[in-house]
């Protein structure tokens, strides 16, 4: 089980080094954070403090909230990945503090992907890869992003 707590601590590690990797050389390439998040503002890319109730409304607070409340429950309660992780660990402190451990690091993974997201918007705010026909679908704008830059 050693085994497999440091392969997960490797694949974080290369996943988070791309990941900066990514955000750092995207940042430069757009001007910097303040300029992709002016971008991204003015485009309505970013709400933070969408409060509505309205349920025709895509994202707000509430919904994203809930959702990944149960989905936080089905991951750490009953995934039995997870749940082998916890019964591996000597005491209860030990799996609660793996558990903390765990929920910092996919924040922070969360965090990071949103703003990797928010890098090719702001690049290509010009023009638009997929209208344009150089991409098929719009799910391979960002390897087209890292391709092109």
């Amino acid at each position: 089980m050693k085994a497999i707590i440091w392969t997960d601590v490797l694949q974080a590690l290369v996943m988070y080094t791309g990941v900066c990797v990514a955000i750092i050389y995207g940042l430069i390439l757009v001007g910097g954070f303040k300029q992709a998040f002016s971008i991204a503002s003015q485009g309505d890319r970013i709400e933070f403090d969408n409060l509505s109730v309205d349920p025709r409304t895509r994202h707000t607070v509430w919904p994203i909230l809930f959702g990944n409340s149960f989905n936080a429950l089905l991951t750490y309660g009953f995934n039995q990945m997870q749940v082998q992780r916890y019964m591996c660990v000597k005491s209860t402190r030990g799996a609660q503090t793996t558990i903390f451990i765990n929920i910092i690091g996919v924040a922070c993974l969360i965090l990071l992907s949103g703003l990797m997201g928010v890098i090719p918007y702001v690049y290509y705010s010009g023009c638009d890869p997929y209208t344009a026909g150089y991409i098929q679908s719009v799910d391979q704008i960002f390897p087209h992003f890292i391709m092109d830059a």
